[in-house]
């Protein structure tokens, strides 16, 4: 069991700092216009092409299944882990070290070539996360683009697994990762070129992988002799690897659901802050004077999320007239709040209500100039 928490304590070891130096590169103001790119090479958005014959426009079934496709990216490295702890536990180091390769490599050429996805560079581009994540900022540094990190990391891994010898698991992994290329494209999330840079980067990392792995210090081919001399039972059940497998086959739901509810409530701290800021900006904006609705499309453009203008509203706390001194209030969509989603819409299909938590951020300023136009607020609510 120690070696299986180790093993995910590593992974999210690597994964954070990865995690911001991917935040850097999204921030990259000289991001490249990908759209014209993928015309110079193919003519066309191919990415185009697909929406145009595969989307209807409405979110169905087949949109739910490619969004779910995309989604179980996110379960690949922590699932091969699995495996491989399952199956040959000595191999998880050099697992890991691949993975971190990959990972790395990639957010180096994000920092170095920022790429407009589809949907930022071309209007006629549906994001149809966008659909299913109404109330998440599933991404926050979508420039991030080149390479297509789902694809560059299941090749990755495959050539990892043919290196040692997994053919079948290598062969999955790379059915995977083309049932991931169709689904990034018609998503509208990646480019043709996308995809063929994170094979390039696979060839890359397979390469070094294996020069690195073999020409290691002799320190780390000290502790793998070490390893392999350590008696194996052959015996499934009843000794210690088979305790360790049980131990883990019950332990790891526990801990997905753990992940999961950080994860989600991170993501809720962050949308909050981010509402905070939009409000605050909001009120600020219409305190010096700027129209209301003016006010209310540079607070829409602040938020993380997809709100509009009309979500952000005005009232005064000592009611109208707005008078020079007094306080004005801006707050999201009145006082019914921001319904945010915990678990997403897929949990309808189980028969379960959806869970979510209601964020109400406001923020309030005293007027400077007066307001514009000065009878469009009414009194605020408790």
């Amino acid at each position: 069991m120690g070696t299986v928490v180790t093993a995910i304590v590593m992974l999210n070891a690597v994964t954070i700092p990865y995690v911001a130096l991917r935040a850097i590169a999204g921030r990259t103001d000289s991001a490249l216009d990908g759209a014209q790119l993928e015309r110079v090479a193919f003519g066309d958005l191919p990415a185009l092409w697909l929406q145009e014959r595969f989307y209807s426009g409405h979110y169905g079934i087949f949109e739910h299944l490619m969004v779910y496709l995309y989604g179980s990216w996110f379960l690949l490295p922590v699932g091969m882990a699995a495996l491989v702890l399952c199956t040959r536990r000595q191999q998880i180091w050099s697992y890991v070290f691949w993975y971190t390769l990959t990972i790395y490599l990639a957010v180096a050429v994000f920092l170095a070539v920022p790429v407009e996805p589809p949907w930022m560079a071309e209007p006629g581009v549906a994001r149809i996360l966008s659909f299913h994540y109404s109330s998440v900022r599933f991404d926050p540094d979508p420039i991030a683009a080149m390479p297509s990190l789902h694809i560059a990391l299941p090749l990755g891994l495959a050539g990892w697994a043919r290196s040692h010898q997994r053919r079948v698991l290598a062969t999955a992994l790379v059915a995977y990762a083309m049932l991931l290329s169709f689904a990034v494209l018609f998503l509208g999330e990646h480019y043709v070129i996308d995809i063929l840079g994170a094979a390039a980067l696979a060839a890359v990392v397979s390469g070094m992988g294996r020069v690195t792995e073999r020409n290691a210090t002799h320190v780390w081919f000290a502790v793998r002799r070490l390893r392999a001399r350590r008696p194996q039972s052959r015996v499934a059940f009843g000794t210690e690897r088979g305790q360790n497998l049980i131990e883990f086959a019950l332990m790891t739901p526990f801990l997905l659901a753990m992940v999961f509810v950080i994860v989600q409530f991170g993501l809720a701290i962050s949308t909050r802050s981010g509402l905070q800021q939009s409000v605050r900006e909001a009120a600020r904006q219409a305190s010096v004077g700027v129209p209301i609705t003016d006010a209310q499309a540079i607070g829409a453009r602040n938020s993380p999320d997809r709100l509009v203008a009309a979500d952000i509203t005005f009232c005064l706390p000592a009611g109208p007239p707005a008078k020079v001194g007094d306080e004005i209030r801006a707050e999201i969509r009145g006082s019914s709040g921001y319904d945010y989603p915990l678990a997403g819409p897929g949990t309808s299909i189980f028969g379960f209500a959806e869970p979510s938590v209601n964020l109400a951020p406001r923020a309030t300023t005293r007027i400077e100039r007066p307001i514009s136009p000065p009878d469009s607020l009414s009194v605020c609510t408790p």
